[in-house]
């Protein structure tokens, strides 16, 4: 049985098409929840899903990274950390396969350098905003546009309408 959980995001996205994977078990976390992710927004995870492929022994698995990448924070992946899919294909909630992308700083028109590894082994390397092929497996990271909206200004208004950073209205001082 194939298990997937699936959030609503924004930003941008890595799609990785692999051979031979089995069941799958993918989570996710929310929008800008850790210290870290709020610090560098590039290292944010909002997404993951997982869909059949054409061919039923491959699977799709896509990542979304950065909210609002343009809007509130760069465009570029980060290049201090790797952005990693943990496959269980036997349903233990062990990573029988670990898929990592790891990105180089921007060079001619914002292309980033970027390397796909599988349990530790180099898959494959390409550039961000490219189609890259290697290795038995094909993957593209760059800025796409999600049709998700969520309109965090107003969010954060209604939540705090006061300002005080309680996310209640506490009224005016008596």
């Amino acid at each position: 049985m194939r298990t997937r959980t699936r959030v609503a995001a924004v930003g941008a996205a890595i799609a990785v098409l692999t051979v031979g994977v089995a069941p799958l078990i993918s989570g996710a976390a929310d929008h800008l929840e850790t210290p870290l992710a709020k610090a560098n927004h590039s290292l944010d995870i909002t997404d993951i899903y997982a869909f059949d492929g054409a061919n039923s022994k491959k699977t799709v698995l896509v990542m979304n990274v950065n909210p609002l990448a343009g809007v509130v924070s760069g465009t570029a992946f980060s290049t201090s950390g790797e952005h990693r899919f943990n496959i269980d294909t036997n349903g233990d909630s062990v990573a029988d396969d670990v898929y990592a992308v790891t990105f180089g700083a921007p060079g001619h028109g914002g292309k980033q350098p970027l390397t796909l590894w599988k349990n530790g082994a180099r898959v494959l390397d390409g550039k961000t905003g490219n189609a890259n092929n290697g290795g038995g497996a094909k993957l593209y990271a760059g800025i796409k546009d999600d049709p998700f909206f969520f309109d965090l200004a107003s969010f954060r208004r209604w939540r705090d309408p006061d300002g005080d950073g309680a996310f209640t209205y506490t009224g005016p001082p008596d």
